[in-house]
């Protein structure tokens, strides 16, 4: 049997780029992830059928499942078109999270070729107050069938399709996983909860005096927001990657700001949304 790791998000991939290219705010396809080397993932395996797509439907009368995506402007084409992966099967269910009124997406992904399960996710469409958000609960792939940049294509589609085709208002996640604390940072996500900033400083401080960086001109950092973090440097100050605490980053030296958000004992994680458009 196939091993599955959560990997939650596509940043925890080994060899994913956190650093990679979006597209400027001021462009209409703003805050998306940027084509590296021209070659993308749209395409099926070499070798491999076009794969299918099913849904199937639970927790709902007959034909109430389509009013309850109506109310994040969705359709079923909508969850198709965000959720499948080229060249390989792909088996959507679509509930309810009854004690949470939310609405639940779950995906499962198969190889058709060889019926192996490569991986699975869970998001969830709810409303706080008026903002109605996306919850990226999880994502798993097998680690065979990890750095593909399947999980990259996924979340790309995903933040198109939300942003251009339906009315939810934001994406929320947990960033907890290895580089992932880093990257979601460097991908314009905010903290949900505005007391994480200034944990965030006095974090810093306290790791900082662990790795004996001594406090920089001007006093040490307040933080405002991850990207404040992410882009944090000290003039004359890296950190080898010897001294992070990350069996998942590069070998080289990382700036502080970058060195902290890696380590494991250092920033944690935190609570982040993205606004896919401004509320009134």
């Amino acid at each position: 049997m196939t091993t599955l790791r959560v990997v939650k998000v596509s940043v925890a991939e080994k060899k994913f780029n956190p650093d990679q290219p979006r597209v400027p705010a001021g462009d209409p396809q703003g805050g998306q992830w940027a084509a590296e080397g021209g070659a993308g993932s749209e395409s099926a395996p070499v070798g491999h059928p076009q794969g299918k797509v099913t849904v199937k439907v639970k927790d709902f009368a007959q034909g109430y499942e389509d009013n309850e995506l109506q109310r994040f402007g969705m359709t079923k084409d909508h969850i198709k078109r965000m959720l499948s992966l080229p060249g390989y099967d792909t088996s959507i269910t679509i509930g309810r999270n009854r004690d949470y009124n939310t609405l639940s997406i779950e995906t499962k992904w198969t190889d058709p070729a060889t019926k192996e399960r490569i991986g699975h996710s869970k998001r969830e469409f709810m409303f706080d107050r008026d903002v109605a958000f996306c919850l990226d609960d999880e994502l798993v792939f097998a680690q065979k069938f990890q750095n593909r940049g399947l999980a990259q294509d996924l979340y790309k589609r995903q933040i198109e399709i939300l942003t251009k085709e339906t009315t939810v208002d934001q994406i929320r996640l947990q960033a907890d996983i290895s580089i992932g604390r880093y990257a979601w940072a460097k991908q314009g996500f905010q903290y949900s909860d505005n007391n994480d900033a200034r944990q965030a400083s006095g974090k810093f401080l306290s790791w900082a005096r662990r790795n004996g960086i001594n406090q920089p001109p001007g006093g040490w950092p307040r933080f405002r927001t991850p990207q404040d973090v992410a882009n944090y440097r000290i003039p004359g100050v890296k950190l080898p990657h010897t001294a992070i605490e990350n069996p998942d980053i590069k070998p080289g030296d990382y700036e502080a700001g970058k060195a902290f958000m890696l380590d494991k004992s250092g920033h944690g994680s935190w609570r982040g949304k993205l606004w896919l458009r401004n509320k009134s």
